[in-house]
């Protein structure tokens, strides 16, 4: 079963003829417009396109409607060829998608037809990640400054909006109504998806009958019970979740598309990746955030006003990747928003009479949601320290419930701008998982490449600096001394380890030394390869037998 969505004028009515009459045309031995076709016999073709009445009978259009659609539903066969085009366009909005959905459903479980479903109602198209053997396509279009193009071209993935106005606009209504009509829909798109949740198998009810969903959702706030009900779903069922993620290294927004099926149960989630995009930070906020990052005055007026820059900025995001993921962002069930961290320190210290530990993630969570209308959780960090963690690294518990492993031990090395470990012992269970930031990953290098080249470029990529320098080993020695190396997990890492100020005394160590900028490159990535090696043998392989050591992050593509 096909789904065909696009725009008014696209052309679907006109694909749904002209399948049906190539269908017809090869059935009776004719010649079809085709270079080669593989089409199979049938022994029915039902057709539900177009619209009329039967007044004679007091039959309206609506009913006629229903009565065709009634007729196929009763009669098509698992080897019939069934063409159906905007069922339940005739009645009020909430009626019709639901017939409409209804008919979907039936027609896949029920009639196994082949059958094309053409449709201006977008929520059918969460079917094709719902039911097995329905897949959507779309009739294709090329938006202009001023008009739209239609490219008569039927391609894989769904549409995601219409174009009805365009439409009217083209046939000549006012531009007073044009213009009312675009706020008309703005202001229903924002309720649409409350609609689609509760037509989604699975799906949880809402607050209650008449209450607004708050956007933001404090997941730290919700008890034990809350948080295990926020992805269930029944079985069968799935929900799409975003994560938005901007790491230490500040190399972009990176935004991942996830399908989670079935239940959070025994610590087994089923979880598929369905897309990915890495977006660009502006340059003037990038060097911002790690001007503040590093520790440079600045004013609470400022941290305020970057933190909603950088929540529009990441709200933003979402809606650049729903359209090139060609989701809808109401077909989301929730945002994770990590947010970038100006201040961590896992370790508490003395502070005004007390022990603190304490991390700033800004990005505000808040702004994400009113932009996309998603709900949006963003408290990961300040949440795994308030019940006594460290707050990094904060993957741990994915890969426990994505690389688990009953008979093979294995960890998991993310080298991102802090390189980290989680450790998962065979037939682990998640008291077993132990993770820690091993020391610096890449973002030692990267300053060192941006200083030598006064900026010009970000990484040492293919690490051609460092295979032209020469290892230090009185500086490597000295770096490997640090304390941080020796201390115990759990630990985690930042800029306030490995920023500014640290790079600063590389760099006094090479002019005292006359080095060249490639060899104390060669020498970070050295250090960034052996702190891992050392962070293995010290507290993980003397204890945990391992089988296998997956690699990620920026740091898994330096040679």
């Amino acid at each position: 079963l096909m789904i065909l969505t696009g725009p008014n004028m696209g052309g679907k009515s006109t694909y749904l003829r002209q399948t049906a009459l190539i269908c017809l045309m090869a059935q009776a031995g004719s010649f079809v417009p085709a270079r080669e076709a593989k089409i199979p016999l049938v022994d029915h073709i039902f057709a539900r396109v177009g619209a009329s009445d039967n007044i004679a009978r007091g039959h309206s259009t609506f009913m006629v409607e229903m009565q065709e659609t009634a007729n196929i539903l009763h009669t098509a066969t698992s080897r019939s060829l069934v063409v159906l085009d905007e069922i339940g366009r005739g009645t009020a909005t909430f009626d019709g998608l639901s017939i409409a959905w209804a008919v979907v459903e039936y027609l896949q479980s029920h009639t196994r037809a082949r059958t094309l479903f053409a449709t201006h109602y977008h929520e059918l198209t969460e079917l094709a990640d719902l039911l097995s053997g329905v897949k959507n396509v779309h009739v294709s279009v090329e938006e202009m400054p001023n008009e739209i193009v239609f490219l008569r071209r039927v391609e894989e993935g769904s549409a995601d909006k219409s174009y009805g106005i365009e439409v009217a606009r083209l046939a000549g209504l006012p531009p007073a109504v044009i213009a009312r009509a675009r706020e008309v829909l703005r202001r229903h798109e924002q309720s649409e998806r409350q609609l689609s949740e509760k037509l989604t198998p699975g799906l949880p009810p809402s607050n209650g009958v008449g209450e607004q969903q708050a956007l933001f959702t404090p997941i730290a706030s919700a008890g034990p019970t809350e948080k295990a009900n926020f992805m269930r779903q029944a079985p069968g069922g799935s929900r799409l979740a975003l994560g938005l993620m901007s790491g230490t290294s500040l190399d972009g927004i990176d935004v991942a598309l996830v399908r989670i099926a079935s239940s959070i149960r025994d610590n087994a989630a089923h979880a598929s990746l369905k897309n990915f995009v890495t977006l660009p930070f502006p340059a003037a906020v990038r060097a911002e955030v790690l001007r503040i990052a590093e520790g440079a005055r600045v004013s609470p007026g400022e941290i305020s006003q970057l933190n909603f820059r950088l929540g529009r900025l990441f709200g933003d995001a979402v809606l650049r990747a729903c359209k090139k993921f060609r989701v809808r962002p109401r077909r989301l069930s929730v945002i994770g928003s990590h947010g970038q961290t100006i201040f961590h320190q896992g370790r508490p210290s003395r502070f005004f009479g007390d022990h603190v530990a304490s991390t700033l993630q800004i990005g505000e969570p808040a702004l994400i949601a009113a932009i996309t209308g998603v709900p949006t959780v963003g408290d990961f960090r300040p949440a795994d320290m308030a019940v006594g963690g460290q707050g990094a690294p904060l993957v741990p518990w994915v890969d426990y419930l994505l690389y688990r492993d009953a008979r093979r031990g294995r960890a998991v090395l993310n080298i991102g701008g802090i390189a980290n470990i989680t450790v998962i012992p065979k037939g682990a269970s998640p008291r077993s998982v132990i993770a820690f930031d091993t020391g610096p990953g890449n973002m030692v290098i990267d300053a060192l490449v941006r200083h030598a080249t006064s900026n010009r470029r970000s990484f040492d990529a293919e690490a051609q600096m460092a295979s032209r320098g020469h290892l230090l080993p009185a500086l490597l020695n000295a770096l490997l001394a640090e304390p941080y190396f020796r201390r115990p997990p759990p630990k985690s890492a930042g800029r306030e380890q490995y920023g500014k100020t640290y790079v600063e005394k590389i760099l006094a160590w090479g002019r005292r030394h006359r080095a060249r900028p490639e060899d104390l490159v060669r020498t970070a990535t050295v250090l960034t390869a052996l702190s891992i090696v050392d962070a293995l043998n010290r507290w993980v392989l003397s204890r945990t037998p391992l089988a296998q050591l997956i690699v990620s992050g920026g740091g898994a593509r330096n040679p």
